[in-house]
């Protein structure tokens, strides 16, 4: 029995016109399925991935364009999202819907037997919102202790950072409280923005995202020691 494709928009009918027929009716069920799985993917997806970040975003356009760039990204990477497993969730709720009936109205597809598919477009945007709201956030909290940095006096001139130990410019250990010398990464930003040195020698990083943290409110006064 002949397969029918109905209710397909305009550029599809051009772009799959040498899959499907001029009346609908296709010459290989698997290759339309195949096929129409691609134009889906590469025609339609970019617009709902940004409708999706809309969304998410509560139409915040600048916050919403970054969403909808991580997302795509997201997409390569993470193979939860993947091309493969997208175009896999296309091409069974195509399978299934075909073989109910051996027709498919298009709208009506994309309406109503798509729910896996976008599934995974609202989950690598998801992820992709917390990563870039998160950076937002640390981007917000390293602008205030900046700011706070400027109104602090300075107790020291320099700090010079060996891994979890403070020296000041006279070769003096730093302690975190009294008689605790060794100064876990966590707590280091936030001894050095008591003692808000001038200047700070990194000789042996920090362990941990605390290097960034540093760079970031203490910058441009971040000097490397090789």
């Amino acid at each position: 029995m002949a397969i029918k494709i109905t209710n397909l928009p305009k550029d599809a009918k051009n772009a799959l016109k040498d899959i499907i027929k001029s009346d609908g009716t296709v010459k290989n069920e698997k290759e339309a399925i195949y096929a129409l799985s691609d134009y889906l993917i590469l025609s339609e997806e970019p617009s709902a991935i940004y409708d999706i970040a809309k969304f998410v975003a509560e139409n915040e356009s600048g916050l919403s364009d970054k969403i909808a760039k991580r997302a795509f990204i997201k997409m390569t990477e993470d193979e939860e999202f993947s091309l493969f497993e997208r175009r896999k969730a296309l091409i069974k709720s195509l399978s299934d819907c075909i073989k109910e009936t051996n027709e498919l109205n298009f709208e009506g597809f994309l309406t109503f037997r798509t729910e896996k598919y976008i599934s995974l477009l609202y989950g690598a945007v998801y992820k992709a919102a917390e990563e870039v709201l998160l950076e937002r956030e640390y981007k917000e909290m390293t602008n205030l202790l900046r700011e706070a940095l400027k109104e602090t006096k300075s107790v020291i001139r320099e700090a010079h950072i060996y891994g979890c130990f403070i020296f000041d410019e006279n070769g003096k250990e730093i302690t975190l409280e009294k008689g605790v010398y060794l100064i876990k990464p966590d707590r280091m930003l936030e001894k050095l923005l008591s003692l808000a040195p001038e200047r700070i020698y990194i000789h042996y990083p920090p362990e941990g995202e605390m290097l960034s943290a540093i760079e970031e409110v203490f910058a441009p006064n971040v000097i490397y020691i090789n």
